[in-house]
């Protein structure tokens, strides 16, 4: 009788225990493609995700039209933050892509930025048809949006076919940062958000008038869509926390 009791005990813990442990969630890794000029806010943002679960976020950085090209050849990635609305929605028009999915999770602007010339304060249209420009650090409109958008500035200044042979192009606007940084050029077209804190240099913000308004925009990849890292960390995106520390590195946001 007694040993009777105690099995039926051991079954009923058994029973009301196991719908515990099933309904726990399960700590997952998800990787994330992140266009290059969202670095420092991208680290700061999985930061402050992974403070609030156990799953875990791996970047990946680069200019939007490599990662875009690394994607379409194949390259496991689980989500993809792009520099821009176009390489999302190719995605999601060659099925590699959830259409339900894509979202602008920010929106940048175009800086001038310089270590050797004194342009804080100075008329954008006079410093770009001077002579005081050597060299000019501009990324490659190829693969960069932020590269389309210095093309559509040079233009709206008539200056891009005087200035053509001063040109010195950066694969992504990180080199180009780089580039600028390191005082190899004159003066370089940089995203804003990479001069937040910065104490070195001079610079000011591009007319908004001068270039297509910039729409950063986050996709779900369709191998991932039961990947519940994922899937938390691009609804984090949407959230009050991540739009708030999205602002604080030098972008808008709706």
């Amino acid at each position: 009788m007694k040993r009777t009791f105690c099995t039926l005990w051991f079954l009923i813990g058994t029973i009301l225990l196991t719908p515990l442990a099933t309904t726990k969630a399960k700590a997952e890794t998800a990787r994330v493609a992140v266009a290059a000029n969202f670095t420092t806010a991208a680290k700061n943002l999985v930061q402050a995700f992974e403070n609030t679960t156990d799953h875990k976020i791996k970047l990946s950085f680069g200019s939007t039209g490599k990662i875009y090209a690394q994607i379409s050849h194949g390259a496991p990635f689980d989500a993809f933050l792009s520099a821009d609305s176009a390489r999302p929605a190719q995605l999601i028009q060659q099925g590699l892509a959830e259409p339900s999915t894509q979202f602008t999770y920010a929106k940048g602007r175009l800086a001038l930025y310089s270590r050797v010339l004194p342009i804080t304060d100075v008329d954008i249209s006079e410093l770009l048809h001077g002579s005081d420009i050597e060299k000019i650090a501009i990324a490659n409109p190829k693969t960069a949006p932020y590269g389309v958008a210095t093309i559509e500035v040079l233009n709206a200044y008539q200056v891009h076919d005087a200035l053509k042979n001063k040109i010195v192009m950066g694969d992504s606007i990180s080199q180009t940062f780089q580039f600028t940084y390191s005082k190899n050029v004159s003066v370089g077209f940089v995203s804003a958000s990479q001069l937040i804190g910065r104490t070195q240099g001079y610079s000011q913000l591009l007319p908004v008038n001068t270039y297509q308004p910039i729409h950063q925009d986050a996709v779900l990849l369709t191998r991932s869509q039961n990947n519940p890292a994922v899937l938390a960390f691009l609804e984090f995106l949407k959230s009050d926390t991540a739009k708030h520390l999205i602002r604080r590195f030098g972008y808008t946001i709706d």
